[in-house]
């Protein structure tokens, strides 16, 4: 994932989440860079995003977690 990447995502959410009542996060599996992405949108959204983190379901990819925070955090 790249920083390019975060902001297309922090663009798109902040674009549609005053639209929409759930924005969907997954990748291929599903299971560590979507966990992360949505962890990281939680977060920056003011909202709990321990049940991810708490999962044994998921794995957060700690980077793209970084990286979708930062781009929340830094425009």
């Amino acid at each position: 994932m790249t920083d390019e990447d975060a902001v297309k995502i922090r663009d798109f959410v902040l674009k549609w989440k005053d639209k929409v009542d759930t924005i969907w996060v997954h990748c291929d599996a599903g299971i560590s860079r979507s966990a992360g992405v949505a962890a990281g949108i939680l977060e920056a959204l003011g909202k709990d995003n321990s049940y991810i983190f708490d999962s044994k379901m998921y794995f957060p990819n700690l980077l793209c977690y970084r990286k979708t925070l930062n781009a929340f955090t830094n425009q």
